[in-house]
């Protein structure tokens, strides 16, 4: 069996083929709504 994850900034997305049919999934990731952390661009 093979599973794909893409644990995105806004959603957990999975994909896997179960008897020959492909099947997916998508989950709210745990992050607080309109949060983010600062990531390039800034001076430390």
């Amino acid at each position: 069996m093979k599973i794909c994850i893409d644990d995105g900034s806004t959603n957990i997305k999975l994909a896997w083929t179960e008897n020959g049919e492909r099947r997916n999934a998508i989950s709210p990731n745990s992050f607080k709504s309109e949060w983010s952390a600062p990531f390039g661009g800034t001076q430390p």
